[in-house]
């Protein structure tokens, strides 16, 4: 029997901003300086994962500016380096609180 976190019916409108293939210099500021032109950014975080390619996301408080930046930067590069932008389909708030999901088995 599997149990898992109670979640609104409705899912609320994506306000983050996932930014692959970024330049190994790049780093949380280089990224809220980049996205904050188009509105105001909640977070910024930066992953090094081992084995892949360096990966950002970018958290906006609303939707017409995280889409404002998409429109604006989905074609561009970062210091020089062609990234690929895309809607995250995380939610922002899981990633910041220490819940997540929950198995129960039977033994």
């Amino acid at each position: 029997m599997a149990v898992g976190l109670s979640r609104p019916s409705c899912n609320p409108p994506p306000l983050s901003l996932h930014v692959r293939d970024l330049d190994d210099e790049v780093n949380e500021d280089v990224l809220r300086d980049l996205f904050n032109v188009y509105g105001p950014v909640l977070q910024a975080r930066v992953c090094r994962d081992p084995g892949s390619q360096v990966h950002g996301y970018v958290d906006f408080q609303s939707v017409a500016d995280a889409e404002r930046a998409l429109d604006a930067l989905r074609d561009t590069g970062i210091r020089g380096k062609r990234c690929r932008i895309e809607w995250s389909h995380r939610e922002p708030q899981l990633r910041h609180e220490s819940h997540g999901s929950t198995v129960v088995k039977n033994a």
